[in-house]
């Protein structure tokens, strides 16, 4: 049936597929369903992580409102087991990453707090240890909405999120390294004067610790916070932006002490980094949307920045698209560049996007990106309404989202081969 509803899908929206191999369907999906992450799981398949209206296991009733999910899918993309977390609030599974046979899993609580784990305060994040079946195996507490993590040697854990203080009214960039057992080593936050920052994408290579996010100002001015005082500024003329108030902000640590190594802001347009991938040539890849304008409000950039080991502007790659230009982990490294994926958040129109003719459709897009900075699209896709992330699974990229034909919808794993180009190379 799951085969049946994927080929029906297909069917249905009359797919472009540029380079896709195969589709299916591994679960119920709605309107409302995210992924957040996805990494391959040992053996074949893959762990897929989000939030959902929906229930993935079989016989159950519909899902409470903003239940966290994890699935793992086999290698035929059938569903192994699947887990849920939910109270009636905004939980949300923000993120993945495999520490042997076990996964981590950021739980995070946009809400009330300590209702489904002991220990985690109100707009805190659980994160969870699973063992391979699913079965939990302990977890630990922290103090801020978590939206990435990454795995460093000895079972340590780097979490990057935003702390959010209702009474005072600020939230701040949080990025932390914590022990295996929970027990936080280091912690680095920025606050601006505006007090709008945000942590959105982690990686650790080495003992280097990269993360990226952004912090708020004045239209036009470099925030002063600890670290953008001593960063230098880079700006893209190509894009055309104007001055806005959230510059992005990567650096460097190290990750035993949390010394900062470098640091970056981008300035200019509105940023919002939401994936970063260092190479093992120490390469620091960022993907971004950008708004361009103030008076063009709907007229986005997706971006894929590029910074050398020591933290050098190397180059940034981009491509218009009509909507925010969104996804999670929408970046991986490979030795010959990256591969970054396009997708548009949203696959309804409102009022204001109609009158700009700005067309519904979603088309996500794969671009291959050289270490020199030269783009080939591998291939493109009308099959997801919403696109949340991809995998590199031996020759393939497997992407992971929502499908929806009419009001049917369906949580789809599409495969693309990548020895296929549809695009010339240029340097941008």
């Amino acid at each position: 049936m799951l085969r049946s509803l994927a080929l029906a899908f297909a069917l249905s929206l009359g797919t472009s597929f540029a380079a896709a191999q195969s589709i299916t369907s591994f679960g119920p999906g709605d309107e409302l369903t995210f992924v957040r992450d996805v990494v391959p799981a040992p053996g074949g398949g893959l762990y897929v992580a989000g939030r959902t209206l929906g229930r993935f296991t079989p016989g159950e009733t519909t899902g409470l409102p903003g239940d966290a999910f994890v699935v793992r899918l086999d290698a035929a993309g059938q569903i192994v087991w699947a887990r849920q977390w939910g109270d009636r609030r905004h939980q949300a599974a923000t993120a993945l990453a495999l520490d042997g046979d076990e996964l981590l899993v950021a739980v995070a609580e946009n809400g009330n707090g300590d209702r489904l784990f002991r220990g985690v305060p109100a707009y805190g994040t659980a994160i969870l240890r699973l063992g391979s079946d699913g079965s939990e195996r302990g977890h630990f507490p922290v103090d801020a909405l978590v939206h990435d993590i990454a795995l460093g040697s000895g079972g340590r854990v780097a979490v990057c999120g935003r702390k959010v203080e209702l009474q005072r009214g600020t939230v701040d960039f949080h990025l932390a390294v914590h022990e295996r057992d929970g027990r936080r080593r280091w912690l680095h936050t920025e606050r601006s004067r505006r007090s709008d920052e945000s942590c959105r994408a982690v990686a650790w290579r080495g003992e280097r610790v990269v993360a990226s996010g952004w912090v708020s100002a004045p239209r036009g001015e470099v925030p002063r916070t600890r670290l953008t005082r001593a960063a230098s500024v880079h700006d893209d003329a190509q894009l055309g932006v104007e001055p806005m108030s959230r510059p992005m902000l990567t650096a460097a640590f190290d990750a035993r002490r949390g010394r900062r190594l470098w640091a970056r802001v981008w300035r200019g347009g509105d940023h919002r980094p939401h994936g970063l991938d260092v190479g093992a040539d120490g390469t620091v890849w960022v993907a971004a949307q950008v708004d361009r304008t103030w008076t063009a409000p709907n007229r986005w950039n997706a971006s894929l920045v590029a910074y050398g080991p020591d933290g050098r502007h190397l180059h940034t790659t981009h491509r218009e698209v009509g909507d925010q230009a969104r996804g999670f982990d929408a970046v991986q490294a490979r030795d010959d560049g990256a591969l970054w994926m396009i997708s548009p958040r949203f696959g309804y129109m409102n009022p204001r996007q109609t009158a700009l003719g700005i067309p519904a459709a979603n088309r996500i897009g794969l671009i291959a990106v050289s270490r020199d900075g030269r783009a080939r699209l591998v291939g493109e896709s009308e099959a997801f309404r919403r696109a949340g992330g991809f995998a590199l699974v031996g020759g393939q990229a497997q992407l992971v989202g929502v499908g929806c034909v009419g009001q049917r919808c369906s949580a789809l794993v599409e495969r693309w081969p990548l020895a296929t180009a549809a695009e010339p190379t240029a340097k941008e």
